[in-house]
């Protein structure tokens, strides 16, 4: 059974949901069931269930999850199409996603070569770590995107202060409920690392230090434990994913090895003089940008100063060697090159911390590319595998820019944020000026989502569906916990990018203000 459609779906019912990941006109394609034909890109069941894995545990307890799903990936599948979406390939921020992607492959690649074809885990250690996730834990935490609040938090707990007491104060001055600073209970390998080992190693009711993931930094309290009774089905059902926690801690320990052997003959030194210049140049830059805006702390990263910026006060050094290598050496014009096209985290309180996260960036940017030189000599771009990752995430960039785009001729007027502001239960309990921008941002998204489905409506873009291919889809049903989040690593490197694409969370605005302005009546 198929439906045929020439228009672009309604809209769909979820707030964050993940993108197409499909075969393009190239057709890369996998072997498994076909779920969606939209123009010319192919929605297969390998895909669909590789980007549903991927997706935030809390998007997929709805009824209808998969259609909603599906549908998310239509949606984008048509827009990518789009003459004008198609034009933007071109673009510098496509040009250097898609530098710094097609890199990230071939490293990981490498890897999959090198270390994990030659890990193997016995049915002993599986049925070991599934007995372990029997014992779930429950915690408490505080999130912050500030270093120098963190740091205060952790201090007042060190003193004696009331960590329920602290969550509620920090929850309720967003409006957020504080209940959204505790997860359900979490089995042994749900979560990523720290988290995972953070969890499973804290004392009932110790506080953990200070977490930097991410962008931001968390502190967790364990205030509850609990040991499930496993059944044998429970064995086989959960035989795949603590094959891949265990693989996780091997890779781990394999990489470290690897990587030293690949180096070590590469004899590989940072300049000290150009290193320390290059500290001082970004500090210099980010303190004057923090300046300039007013604002109180160092930014999230050097973004807005554009690398033109940094170049500028570097010129003098451009030819001037900044790593040596047995056989060569790169100069600060290179190395300047290869940090170019990399998202910088440099949010440090002083400039030592700063020095060491940049020492850290460099130390990973040379391993990366000499990684990737290697991946070219062995013809690894030729990849089937590399070439179809690297279809879907153009579509994803591409379609991304035009998004952004929409929303941002899309802000509401200040007197539309009021009037949705008193039809709400906020308007009963919580001050306008606490929620104004989560209400103004979820009418950005609504009129946005609008703008996208005229276009693609009058694309002329076939879709066809096979729901009957959707229906026997089989996908974990993940547990109901809160962020921290469950995900899954391929091989736990720092990689800059989820490992699958994800659809702007503009397309569940609609269905978000429906259940907002529900809850008020």
């Amino acid at each position: 059974m198929r439906k045929r459609l020439k228009s672009f779906y309604s809209a769909i019912t979820i707030f964050i949901l993940l993108v197409a990941v499909s075969c393009s006109r190239r057709q890369y394609h996998d072997n498994t069931p076909v779920l969606a034909k939209v123009g010319d890109v192919i929605i297969t069941e390998k895909s669909f269930i590789e980007s549903y894995s991927f997706g935030p545990s809390f998007l997929k307890s709805v009824d209808g999850a998969k259609e909603s799903y599906l549908q998310a990936m239509v949606n984008e599948a048509i827009l990518a199409q789009l003459p004008q979406v198609q034009e933007k390939k071109s673009g510098e921020y496509v040009q250097k996603s898609m530098r710094l992607l097609k890199q990230e492959l071939l490293v990981e690649k490498m890897f999959n070569v090198e270390v994990g074809e030659k890990i193997s885990v016995s049915e002993e250690e599986i049925r070991e770590a599934i007995a372990k996730s029997a014992i779930e834990n429950k915690v408490k935490y505080l999130y912050t995107a500030d270093f120098d609040e963190a740091q205060r938090l952790k201090a007042e707990l060190d003193c004696g202060a009331d960590f329920d007491s602290l969550l509620e104060n920090k929850l309720g001055r967003l409006g957020i409920a504080v209940e959204n600073g505790e997860t359900d209970f979490i089995g042994y390998g749900e979560l990523q690392e720290p988290f995972n080992e953070t969890i499973f190693n804290l004392k009932p009711s110790e506080i953990s230090p200070i977490i930097s993931h991410g962008k931001g930094y968390f502190i967790i309290k364990k205030v509850g434990s609990r040991r499930r009774i496993l059944a044998e089905s429970d064995f086989t059902k959960y035989r795949h994913r603590y094959e891949q926690v265990i693989r996780y801690k091997k890779d781990r320990l394999q990489t470290g090895r690897f990587l030293k052997d690949f180096m070590d003959p590469k004899e590989v030194v940072v300049d000290g003089k150009i290193f320390n210049v290059l500290a001082r140049t970004f500090h210099s830059l980010i303190k004057a940008a923090v300046q300039d805006s007013g604002l109180q702390q160092t930014p999230a990263s050097p973004e807005p100063l554009s690398f033109r910026q940094v170049s500028e006060q570097l010129v003098d050094y451009y030819d001037e060697p900044a790593v040596r290598f047995k056989d060569g050496h790169w100069t600060v014009r290179e190395l300047l090159y290869h940090l170019s096209y990399r998202p910088l985290d440099l949010r440090a309180a002083d400039f030592s911390e700063l020095a060491g996260k940049l020492r850290t960036i460099i130390g990973r940017t040379i391993r990366d590319v000499c990684l990737e030189e290697e991946a070219l000599k062995r013809n690894y771009d030729r990849d089937s595998e590399i070439r179809y990752q690297l279809d879907r995430w153009e579509r994803k960039y591409t379609t991304q820019v035009l998004i952004d785009s929409v929303k941002n001729i899309c802000q509401p007027e200040q007197s539309e944020v009021e009037s949705l502001y008193g039809k709400t239960a906020y308007a009963q309990n919580v001050e306008f000026e606490q929620v104004e921008s989560y209400l103004s941002g979820l009418l950005t998204m609504k009129k946005a989502q609008d703008r996208l489905m005229e276009l693609a409506k009058n694309s002329g873009i076939e879709v066809i569906l096979y729901p009957e291919n959707l229906k026997n889809v089989q996908v974990d049903e993940p547990r109901a916990g809160r962020l921290p989040d469950v995900k899954v690593y391929k091989l736990g490197l720092p990689y800059l990018r989820e490992a699958f694409p994800i659809p702007d969370v503009l397309w569940g605005a609609e269905e978000v203000l429906n259940r907002l302005l529900g809850s008020s009546n």
